[in-house]
């Protein structure tokens, strides 16, 4: 999916992939997205940013990656957030 970006989008999707990754591991976890809903001032339950993570966790490891934000970014936005 990477392939389908240039190397200028490819920065800007890492740039917003960085700002969910608050701790810099190279993972974004639920508690990440919901600081980051924090402070876009929503308020959204844990389950279903959980049900989010889940649509695009293609490892399954509970976190989403920079390959699986790419392919989010690549396809349907499932979140307005992640558009």
């Amino acid at each position: 999916m990477a392939s389908k970006f240039s190397s200028e989008k490819l920065e800007e999707i890492r740039a917003q992939f960085d700002q969910f990754d608050a701790d810099g591991n190279g993972h974004i976890t639920c508690s990440e997205i919901a600081e980051v809903l924090k402070a876009l001032g929503e308020s959204t339950p844990g389950y279903k940013i959980r049900d989010m993570i889940k649509e695009v966790d293609i490892d399954e490891n509970g976190t989403i990656e920079f390959n699986e934000f790419v392919e989010v970014r690549g396809s349907e936005c499932m979140s307005p957030l992640m558009c």
